[in-house]
């Protein structure tokens, strides 16, 4: 499998260049507020929660955070207890085998 990357705005997206899928399976996702206090939401609008996982790194490539199971289409994460600076969100679309990364700022 072939990954071809993509750059939108703050988010790089992954995906299998033979994956078939519409725009809006990608770009209604919505992550806020960013900046943030370390609390934030994740709003996955019409996509199917069942096919997405997310995990969070620190700056220095730790894993700080994990979900696997989404349970619903707006999640709310709270990594308060992390130091303020940038952090790498990667959603991953399991079905589409995709990877969409976000930068998320703690002030």
């Amino acid at each position: 499998m072939k990954l071809v990357r993509a750059k939108k705005n703050l988010t790089h997206q992954y995906h299998n260049k033979n994956a078939i899928f519409g725009e809006d399976e990608i770009n209604n996702i919505l992550v806020y507020p960013n900046p943030n206090k370390g609390c934030f939401n994740i709003d996955f609008g019409n996509n199917s929660i069942a096919d997405y996982s997310l995990i969070i790194f620190n700056i220095e490539g730790k894993q700080i955070f994990s979900l696997n199971k989404i349970s619903s289409s707006i999640i709310e994460i709270n990594i308060e207890n992390y130091p303020k600076g940038s952090y790498i969100l990667n959603l991953f679309n399991n079905k589409y085998m995709t990877v969409t990364t976000h930068k998320i700022i703690i002030q």
